[in-house]
């Protein structure tokens, strides 16, 4: 069996867990005033994605979490919390968690991004205009980078997405709806401005980024807008529009999006044009161009908050919040999107974000 714990794809020649493997997703039951709930929901992923609570659930954290985050090794759960904290928590084979680091980060933390080292981790505060910076020892202890906090802008991002090849990272600010390009030291994590033109999106509330397998494509999530604004990176960091762009139908979307497991596809939750769906495209990975997936989008009956995928399946899940707080769950596949279940857990009032981890 696979655990997940939920903080945030049916049979269409869908991909599996691994025989024997576990799988946890991690949900954040809440967001802002909607509740003052200090723990986090935990479900386990059987062999066909259908979820279970665990054992192990709810784990008492403490702090009201807002944004959670697995390792790529799934060892390692990040949460950032509306007291200013980033919280590390270690994975065990039973899907529970235990605290092993936390430092302060600035005011009105968004997110966590995690280098592709593993162990450098930043945390774009947008109430402090900054950016920290952290280095991760094995033992989940949390030091900072030199020169952190990175205060690179007078804007404050909400999003920072590092690139595959670790030397860049692109900050997304919602204000002036631009992608800032930002330089990785690479013996120190530190961070620095790249050197090139900022890339304004052309939507309004731009939020999330994501960059595909090949990273040349990036992609925004677009909170009250239409169409997905993309950008092209060159050989130098720089960015430009990508040909085309936007892509998609004419929908306001969630302030998040997630890709599946090889970046060959991305997904959104539409929560602003009626339909209440889960957008999925397919990614050109010669042209950057994006165009829907047989089924898409699929319509729901409830205004969708958060949409995740696992690392090891087809499997996609997203979170409501309002008026019937859910869990839905989906198979995406390059033929077609399907739905496989929807969840009423007890007691989830308003399951928001969620982390999908797939332990060692």
């Amino acid at each position: 069996m696979r655990w997940v714990v939920i903080a945030l794809l049916a049979s269409c020649g869908r991909v599996d867990f691994d025989a024997g493997s576990h799988t946890y997703a991690y949900v954040v039951d809440g967001y802002s005033a909607m509740t003052t709930k200090t723990s986090l929901r935990i479900f386990e992923l059987a062999s066909d994605g259908s979820l279970t609570e665990a054992a192990v659930s709810p784990f008492e954290l403490g702090e009201q979490p807002l944004y959670v985050r697995a390792s790529d090794d799934g060892s390692r759960l990040f949460v950032v919390t509306w007291q200013a904290h980033l919280d590390v928590l270690a994975i065990d084979g039973a899907g529970a968690l235990a605290m092993v680091g936390q430092q302060p980060v600035g005011g009105s933390p968004q997110m966590v991004s995690v280098h592709p080292n593993g162990h450098w981790i930043y945390v774009p505060a947008y109430g402090s205009a900054e950016i920290d910076g952290f280095d991760l020892a094995a033992g989940g202890q949390l030091t900072a980078l030199p020169g952190s906090p990175y205060v690179l802008s007078p804007d404050a991002f909400d999003w920072l997405e590092v690139h595959p090849n670790g030397r860049w990272a692109y900050a997304v600010d919602d204000g002036p709806e631009l992608v800032q390009a930002l330089a990785i030291d690479q013996s120190t994590g530190a961070l620095s401005n790249l050197g090139v033109s900022t890339w304004f999106t052309a939507d309004s509330d731009p939020h999330a980024a994501w960059i595909d397998a090949t990273g040349r494509y990036g992609y925004i999530a677009n909170d009250l807008s239409s169409g997905v604004p993309a950008f092209t990176i060159d050989a130098s960091g720089a960015m430009s529009t990508t040909p085309g762009s936007k892509f998609g139908y004419a929908a306001n979307t969630c302030i998040y999006a997630a890709m599946n497991r090889a970046r060959t596809r991305f997904y959104l939750g539409d929560d602003g044009s009626g339909l209440n769906a889960l957008v999925a495209y397919r990614i050109d990975a010669a042209t950057g161009a994006l165009t829907a997936i047989p089924g898409s989008p699929y319509p729901t009956d409830n205004v969708m908050w958060f949409v995740g995928a696992t690392p090891v399946s087809d499997d996609v899940y997203t979170t409501t919040t309002h008026t019937r707080p859910a869990i839905r769950h989906f198979v995406v596949d390059d033929t077609q999107v399907a739905e496989r279940e929807d969840y009423d857990f007890p007691g989830l009032d308003a399951a928001s974000v969620l982390a999908i981890a797939h332990p060692p």
